[in-house]
C-alpha cells in the first residue's frame, strides 16, 4: 500500500516534472538554433547564448531544488512504510521541513537569478507599483 501511494504521490509527479523541464529546455534548444543562424549581428547573437544559458541554468537549478526538497521524505516514508524501519523524530521533521520548502523555493530561484524578477519582488514587498 505505501509503495502504491508513493509512487502515485511521489515518483510518478516527480517523472512528469522532470519531463516536461526536459521538453521546455528541448524547445528552448530547437528554437535558439533556428532563430540564432538568422540574426546579423554578432551582438545579438551573443546575448541569445547567454540568455539561453541563463533559462537552462535556472531550469537545472528549479528541478535540482524539487529533487532535494523530495528525495528525503521520500526514503524516509519508504524506510517507514516498505520496510517497516523506525526513523528517528528528528528525520521526520527534516523531512517535512524539507517538503514545505518546495512550496516556496521556486520563487526564491527565480528571484536570485532573474534581475527582472527580482526587481518586481522588491517591489511588491514594498508595497509599491
Amino acid at each position: 500500500m505505501a509503495f502504491t501511494l508513493g509512487t502515485a504521490f511521489v515518483a510518478i509527479p516527480m517523472c512528469v516534472i522532470l519531463f516536461c523541464y526536459g521538453r521546455v529546455y528541448r524547445a528552448i534548444r530547437l528554437h535558439n538554433s533556428a532563430v540564432i543562424p538568422s540574426l546579423q549581428e554578432e551582438n545579438i547573437r551573443g546575448t541569445e547564448r547567454g540568455h539561453e544559458v541563463q533559462v537552462s541554468r535556472v531550469l537545472l537549478a528549479s528541478v535540482f531544488a524539487y529533487c532535494i526538497c523530495w528525495i528525503p521524505g521520500t526514503v524516509v516514508t519508504f524506510l517507514q512504510k516498505a520496510l517497516q524501519l523506525t526513523v528517528p523524530s528528528l528525520w521526520e521533521s527534516c523531512t517535512a521541513l524539507a517538503t514545505a520548502c518546495s512550496l516556496w523555493i521556486n520563487p526564491i530561484i527565480y528571484g536570485v537569478m532573474n534581475k527582472a524578477m527580482r526587481k518586481e519582488f522588491l517591489k511588491l514587498l514594498r508595497c509599491r507599483k
